[in-house]
């Protein structure tokens, strides 16, 4: 049965996997070519392969509805990235990107680099579990520092790892505009946290939901000596953070699963 694909109320929720064949990425690009209306296309968990990501590339480019790009666990790496990156410069309608559950490592992320460098309009970018390490962590900071869009990013379940959470603490120092950073699982040590509470205390006041759970911390123990870190009062680093915004929230429960 040939791939066939129809649009109800201009909303595609979820394409399930059964439905999408050889050809489907041509058949998307077509229809974000001739579709003036579609917002949201969820095409997760398809077995989307990086030949799709390139066939998207004249659909995306020309397309400026919409908003939510859904491509959270196909089989993208690197190089789809790079086709993504491609077709992206020429949208100016998406907010939100899913990426999550494909392993674009390191390589994938400075091509995201890239659309953040020269792509005002994205507020949302989630990059959970994507083979990422503390090199492509500080490659984000670097490009963040001086954005002024993305409010949310998603690096969960990654190995961000301490070098990468501190980079994120300095580009906080100067970035205004982020609001939500989700790092659980990302083998952060309590140094490395207790440097970005500080920066939360002083420096930084427009985030408002931090997530680190399940990392190497132990929040309420002071006394805990890892790493070859000892003595930091996380529990005050914590409190100062919080009242320097009382809107925002710290979550912090959990150890670090081995």
């Amino acid at each position: 049965m040939p791939f066939s694909l129809s649009v109800i109320g201009c909303i595609i929720r979820h394409i399930p996997l059964f439905s999408l064949q050889t050809g489907a990425g041509a058949i998307l690009s077509r229809l974000l070519t001739q579709n003036s209306s579609l917002e949201v296309l969820d095409l997760s968990y398809n077995d989307l392969s990086d030949e799709d990501c390139e066939a998207m590339i004249a659909g995306l480019h020309g397309n400026q509805t919409i908003r939510t790009l859904n491509l959270r666990g196909n089989q993208i790496t690197d190089i789809g990235c790079r086709h993504l990156a491609l077709a992206l410069k020429g949208n100016r309608s998406l907010q939100a990107l899913d990426i999550s559950h494909n392993d674009i490592g390191d390589e994938g992320v400075t091509h995201f680099c890239d659309i953040l460098d020269n792509y005002d309009g994205l507020r949302e970018l989630h990059m959970e579990q994507c083979g990422i390490h503390s090199e492509g962590a500080q490659s984000l900071a670097r490009v963040l520092t001086n954005n002024h869009t993305l409010a949310a990013l998603y690096l969960s379940n990654n190995a961000v790892g301490d070098d990468g959470c501190e980079a994120l603490a300095d580009m906080l120092v100067m970035n205004g505009t982020l609001q939500t950073l989700y790092l659980n699982l990302c083998s952060i040590n309590r140094a490395s946290l207790h440097r970005m509470l500080v920066v939360l205390s002083h420096d930084n006041f427009s985030l408002r939901t931090l997530a680190v759970c399940n990392n190497n911390i132990d929040i309420h123990n002071d006394e805990l000596v890892q790493g070859g870190f000892e003595g930091v009062d996380m529990r005050n680093a914590l409190n100062r953070a919080l009242e320097y915004n009382t809107d925002r929230k710290i979550l912090t429960w959990g150890k670090a699963l081995s």
